[in-house]
């Protein structure tokens, strides 16, 4: 009877801890290893089989439990697979748009990224997921610094960035407030010699 009151907990552990999954589940092994050590001779016969009938629900648990976090982490690898061609040609176009704004020269121009589009909705039918930790976003870049870090490292593309305090005072641009978000036309524009790109609102 006590091993059939454990499965909810781990559970409420695990949710408890951003739906993380950590050792709280070999919890279940613990009941699976004190009936192993108990031997026919330790008990009484109709005791036995009510150990051997827990030991088969105790299995039974723990392959519903792993197939369960099998189907989970394949949908968030399927997930992030998603993610991940959607920001490289996302930021491809943001490259090749950039290179076309006149007046633009290569290693020469700097760039500045307004906003991130890190609040945006979730991809359509992970909905569910976004409460596991790791999937909050469906985009890598959920901070404005790791703009360069992508176009640097994952593009290849040598690009010259802007500093931290320029990049604040075109926050405060009126023109760069009236810009309109990617991919709409207009939202990368030259401004006073910096290649100004708007990929969200930002605070």
């Amino acid at each position: 009877p006590i091993l059939g009151a454990i499965p909810p907990y781990p559970n409420k552990c695990a949710n408890c801890m951003g739906g993380c999954y950590y050792a709280v589940w070999f919890v279940y092994f613990f009941g699976l290893i004190l009936l192993e050590r108990l031997s026919e001779d330790d008990v009484e016969k109709h005791v036995m089989k009510d150990m051997r009938l827990q030991k088969s629900f105790m299995f039974i648990l723990l392959g519903c439990i792993l197939w369960n976090n099998v189907v989970v982490a394949n949908t968030i690898y399927m997930k992030k697979d998603i993610e991940y061609d959607s920001e490289l040609s996302k930021m491809t176009r943001v490259v090749s748009r950039i290179e076309e704004v006149q007046g633009y020269v290569e290693h020469l121009t700097p760039v500045a990224f307004i906003g991130t589009e890190s609040d945006k909705n979730s991809l359509p039918g992970f909905d569910k997921y976004t409460s596991i930790t790791g999937t909050w976003f469906s985009t890598p870049i959920t901070l404005n610094h790791l703009y360069e870090r992508y176009i640097n490292y994952v593009l290849n593309e040598d690009m010259v960035f802007c500093d931290e305090d320029v990049r604040q005072r075109l926050l405060k641009d009126v023109r760069v407030i009236d810009m309109p978000e990617f991919p709409s036309g207009g939202s990368i524009q030259m401004i006073d010699g910096i290649i100004v790109i708007k990929m969200g609102e930002e605070s």
